[in-house]
């Protein structure tokens, strides 16, 4: 695995002009193997877009932490609570492992449709 340092990172980031999710999130969570984050509000859709740096996180076997905001949506609630259960339950466990192969694959085929024009 390739180091931080080796990413073209810019100095800074001007965020009316620059895109936060793919000139940084991405390409540093592709490399990370742990994240751990403060934020005022959490909603999965982070977590969507952005995907394919957490995608290579996960499979790096990395850990996350939130420290959020208590409001959360109730579906946001029930996955954090599913996640949790998965560390005492095997079959639960390989039921996500397997939902994080699947999006490795749904997202790189997704991917490739947009740059096909479809």
């Amino acid at each position: 695995m390739s180091t931080f340092t080796d990413l073209d990172l810019p100095k800074t980031l001007d965020t009316s002009t620059a895109d936060i999710i793919e000139d940084f999130f991405v390409p540093v969570l592709a490399r990370a193997t742990r994240y751990d984050r403060g934020v005022g509000f959490f909603s999965s859709g982070w977590l969507r877009v952005t995907a394919r740096g957490m995608v290579k996180f996960a499979a790096n076997g990395g850990r996350a932490r939130w420290v959020t905001s208590p409001i959360l949506s109730e579906a946001d609630w029930e996955a954090l609570q599913a996640g949790q259960a998965a560390r005492d339950d095997s079959v639960l466990r390989a039921a996500l492992t397997r939902n994080i192969d699947d999006l490795a694959q749904m997202l790189a085929k997704e991917t490739l449709s947009a740059l096909a024009g479809g």
